[in-house]
């Protein structure tokens, strides 16, 4: 089921505007995938946080 001409109405904004937004957030995971990669990669899992360790539990 199609979400977006709900958005369009509750938020008021044109398709053009939602579209943009949709696509912006696609184009940063694209863009920010490889630089947070490399950083995941140097620093590693250092699941010291106990709340981290309990989500990695779960």
């Amino acid at each position: 089921m199609p979400i977006f001409p709900f958005y369009i109405v509750e938020l008021g904004v044109g398709a053009t505007e939602l579209g943009i937004l949709a696509a912006s957030f696609a184009i940063a995971r694209i863009v920010l995938a490889g630089p947070l990669g490399r950083l995941s990669d140097r620093v590693g899992n250092s699941s010291k946080n106990p709340r981290q360790t309990w989500t990695l539990i779960r």
